[in-house]
């Protein structure tokens, strides 16, 4: 089985801040969005902000 698994981790104190998720098929990164499916026939897209550090 392939596939990614998606979290939010601070790394000042190493600690998991949401739930992890696993996820299939990464799609792209687009607008501060990680575009990705959570199925292999690719219907149910998701994304997830990103937030710069800093």
């Amino acid at each position: 089985m392939s596939g990614f698994i998606l979290c939010k981790i601070n790394v000042r104190i190493e600690q998991n801040m949401n739930k992890i998720k696993s996820l299939i098929y990464l799609h792209c990164i687009d607008n501060g969005k990680i575009l990705y499916y959570t199925d292999y026939s690719k219907s149910k897209e998701e994304a997830c902000a990103i937030k710069k550090c800093g």
